[in-house]
């Protein structure tokens, strides 16, 4: 791996990594925020790695994270249940404590998470608060996730020399195991879970800043829009039928055949059926949902890029590229200009006032 060409982010961690103390809270949570922001969650994995620079990057974070919450002594007292409230019995799959999973458990809990992320987060409209806001407390899951994650890095335990078979989790390759039986976590499993985590926090990070956006007027739309958006209707709708993080895991699982999106929501939907769009009375309405809309739009405004969590979505350095770009991430629909302020409406054609601008 070319460290030559990482963010500064990177000498933080590595200069944090070698020192025995861990870095205090705020710092590594500033630490986290630039990783999220400025690491492509889509960029290529590195062919000898494995892996790219998020991925690198976020384990060194994981390793951090865990030596925190070791120093501050309260990972064994984190009660995740407690902290998914209602979402407890829909996420949680073992009766453990969070310190205790090994990594079919914390496998099993991130894919939980990914398939109840969209339902987590409610819009509000115009009132004291306008906005996303999120039913749990979803970063501090995340973050614990992650330093859980450090904490399973940064253990190898040995296969018992009397035992003819390789642990279960080894045998459905989520470890390695070396010719002296002590077993790892693979490269491959580090990258389906960090893709994850660092897809639910970018998209968390997008939706619980963005800005409410009301307008007077809004533009028309015709059939000719919804003729000549057909097709991309079909794409927008696969993408956001996907879970959050599985388009990125998908990518990277199967970098040397990847080309669709199609791929990834028939991979985890094996039995999908391709939504058909609404008709045009449907889809002038106020409370018509953005993913149907979206693409009518950018036959509208058709310099506007769309931007996918695998192809750039939430990475500064993408967004500074444009002035403006529509974001479709799983079900959300954002508009986010190049400073990375994110803006939502409950009519998304209100969001095209900003364009103007």
């Amino acid at each position: 791996m070319n460290f030559v060409n990482f963010v500064p982010t990177a000498t933080q961690l590595l200069d944090a990594l070698k020192d025995a103390d861990a870095p205090p809270r705020g710092e590594l949570l500033r630490l986290v925020d630039a990783w999220v922001e400025n690491q492509d969650r889509g960029a290529k994995l590195d062919a000898e790695d494995g892996c790219s620079e998020m991925h690198v990057l976020g384990a060194a974070l994981c390793v951090l994270l865990h030596r925190r919450e070791v120093a501050d002594a309260d990972a064994a007292e984190f009660d995740l249940r407690e902290t998914l409230g209602a979402a407890a019995a829909r996420v949680i799959l073992s009766e453990k404590p969070l310190a205790q999973y090994d990594i079919e458990d914390t496998h099993a809990l991130v894919t939980a998470l990914q398939l109840e992320f969209a339902s987590l987060y409610a819009l509000e409209g115009p009132g004291v608060v306008a906005g996303f806001f999120c039913l749990i407390d979803v970063e501090h899951v995340c973050l614990r996730v992650l330093g859980h994650i450090g904490q399973l890095l940064a253990f190898k335990e040995r296969v018992q020399s009397d035992s003819a078979q390789p642990p279960p989790a080894a045998v459905r390759g989520l470890l390695d195991v070396d010719d002296e039986g002590f077993c790892t976590v693979r490269a491959e499993t580090i990258v389906y879970l960090l893709d994850a985590v660092h897809s639910m926090l970018g998209l968390h990070a997008l939706l619980t800043r963005a800005e409410f956006v009301t307008a007077a007027e809004v533009v028309e739309l015709h059939a000719h829009h919804r003729e000549a958006s057909n097709e991309t209707f079909f794409t927008h709708s696969m993408t956001s039928d996907c879970v959050v993080g599985s388009i990125a895991q998908y990518a990277h699982r199967f970098a040397h055949l990847f080309h669709s999106v199609s791929q990834a929501v028939y991979y985890n939907f094996p039995s999908y059926v391709r939504r058909n769009q609404l008709q045009m009375g449907a889809l002038q309405r106020a409370d018509a949902p953005a993913v149907n809309v979206l693409p009518l739009l950018t036959e509208l405004r058709p310099e506007i890029p769309v931007l996918f969590e695998h192809t750039g979505a939430g990475c500064r350095a993408v967004h500074a590229r444009h002035k403006r770009t529509w974001v479709l991430w799983s079900r959300f629909v954002l508009l986010v200009d190049a400073d990375m302020r994110a803006y939502v409406a409950s009519d998304i054609r209100a969001l095209l006032g900003l364009v103007a601008n």
